[in-house]
């Protein structure tokens, strides 16, 4: 019998590929070419070596950034950036790959849809023959850096033994450099911010019980430990208290010593037994001394009501050299097995927002502490106009942290509405959009789910609107339960609530009637 021809078959709109992750060569910045493999691990020295200024950013870079790059950076710090600037190493080392990383998420994808970038992939290559079967890249990794130079220089470098130039269009794209370093000229002209913006857009301070921690869901918190992180991101939702002040933001103040502010915090859950999830975060916990987090949490796990801990950190994709120190680890470990024999869930919740940033040694910081006992490595992303907005790029990141580094996709939040963010926020419209299009393709655990975090009403998936005018970007959101500034409100549950979509991405008709509401003193 005659065999059957094969069927034809239809492209997937979105093909799945397994990709290793690659450790970028730092060699290739002008600052880092004699940093030995040796002290790129060392969380001390990541630390020593965060880029705080423009000056040491041109240190490192030196003429690879095009002509204009730091006038347009320096113009939009004075004038502005709402975060100043702080990149760990390991974090800057993954702008403008040139190892085969994709560029700017939002560009076209497999699905046909358009953004602000160029360019698409995953930040990860195929895997080599000579690469280490374990997948964590450390073999490779040693042989390329150990002396500073290696086999792979040839990638980076022109024959003149310099680094490639970067041109406007590629450092413009980069999905890194779009969120950790805007520019002006990425800002939008004439709406900058949108007229409903605010320092403290999820009035996080208004809920406080002690000072920095917020009671605003019936039975979760969020205590803030520390003001500080080892990155700051430039659409940080707590840029009215996280950081350093800018010459456009004067930054609050966490008043309190840490133990005395931990201590009434303490207290605090003690005497309200129906909080029973506790999200330590700050700022960022891996900013806060060791001896501290530790005597915190265990102190937190005595409490009998409390029945989940989760612990956010950027800093396991940006400072991962920390969560990998042996103290840490030690640590850690600790705590899980005080959580363990309680039957408490101990999480780490991370952020990452594309898949440039995902390298091996994130992947083994993310293994080690599930190693150490943690129940759960989790992310929450945000989701930003050129940065990740496409469902490719939502979804390639979410295959990576899945596959490559056990981290489970859990949310992709839109941008909240603070000021200076309107070039980074999407509208409601096409986060329902994506939330369709990543369907179907990760198992259902992993599948993240894109959420608004409603001023007053908390997060809500993007599809649960209770109304949506898409002519004027206005949606109204209701809740099912009181925050703790509203427990004698009768009528906070069931009254909508707003949220607004950038005024650039409305219709013509729209941007006219926000424009009149501006000239009429109506908008704010």
């Amino acid at each position: 019998m005659a065999a059957k021809p094969p069927i034809a078959r239809t492209a997937q709109p979105y093909e799945y590929r397994r990709r290793e992750l690659v450790e970028p060569d730092w060699t290739r910045f002008p600052g880092w070419r004699t940093v030995t493999a040796a002290e790129w691990a060392s969380a001390q020295w990541q630390r020593a070596h965060c880029v705080k200024s423009l000056r040491q950013l041109h240190d490192v870079l030196g003429d690879l950034a095009p002509d204009g790059f730091y006038a347009d950076l320096e113009r939009d710090q004075q004038q502005h950036a709402t975060m100043s600037m702080l990149l760990p190493p390991q974090m800057l080392n993954t702008m403008v790959r040139e190892d085969g990383a994709g560029g700017a998420g939002g560009g076209n994808s497999a699905h046909g849809e358009n953004g602000a970038g160029s360019g698409s992939g995953m930040g990860a290559r195929r895997r080599p023959s000579n690469s280490n079967s374990n997948g964590d890249g450390d073999g490779d990794q040693q042989s390329r850096h150990g002396d500073g130079k290696g086999d792979q220089r040839g990638r980076y470098e022109d024959r003149d033994g310099r680094g490639r130039a970067w041109t406007s269009s590629t450092i413009g794209a980069d999905p890194v450099r779009r969120y950790m370093l805007p520019l002006a000229s990425d800002r939008h002209p004439v709406w900058p911010s949108h007229p409903r913006a605010s320092r403290d857009s999820l009035h996080e301070h208004d809920m406080w019980v002690a000072e920095g921690l917020t009671h605003r869901y019936p039975t979760k918190v969020l205590a803030e430990l520390t003001s500080t992180c080892p990155q700051y991101c430039g659409h940080c939702t707590r840029m009215d208290l996280v950081g350093t002040s800018t010459p456009s933001v004067t930054k609050l103040r966490l008043t309190g010593r840490p133990q005395q502010r931990y201590g009434a915090m303490l207290d605090y859950l003690r005497r309200t037994p129906g909080v029973r999830d506790v999200v330590v975060s700050g700022g960022d916990v891996a900013n806060v001394p060791w001896r501290q987090l530790e005597s915190f949490l265990t102190e937190l796990l005595t409490i009998e009501s409390v029945r989940d801990v989760r612990l956010a950190t950027k800093a396991l994709m940006g400072l991962p050299q920390h969560w990998l120190q042996a103290d840490v680890l030690a640590g850690m470990e600790r705590v899980a097995l005080q959580a363990r024999r309680r039957g408490v869930s101990l999480a780490v919740h991370t952020h990452v927002n594309t898949v440039n940033s995902l390298t091996p040694t994130v992947a083994r910081a993310s293994k080690a502490l599930l190693e150490a006992g943690v129940r759960d490595v989790r992310n929450q992303g945000v989701l930003m106009r050129g940065v990740n907005d496409s469902a490719q790029a939502l979804l390639d990141l979410s295959f990576a942290l899945l596959d490559e580094a056990m981290i489970t996709p859990y949310y992709f939040y839109m941008c909240d509405m603070i000021p200076a963010s309107e070039h980074w926020r999407v509208p409601l419209s096409r986060a329902q959009d994506l939330q369709h299009a990543i369907m179907g393709y990760l198992p259902g655990f992993a599948t993240p789910r894109i959420v608004c975090d409603v001023p007053y009403v908390g997060k809500r998936w993007v599809h649960q609107a209770a109304t949506y005018d898409r002519v004027r970007g206005v949606s109204t959101w209701t809740k099912n339960y009181r925050t703790s500034i509203e427990g004698t409100d009768g009528e906070a549950i069931g009254r909508g609530h707003p949220y607004f979509d950038p005024i650039d991405t409305l219709p013509e008709v729209g941007q006219r009637w926000w424009a009149d509401q501006m000239e009429s003193g109506r908008a704010s």
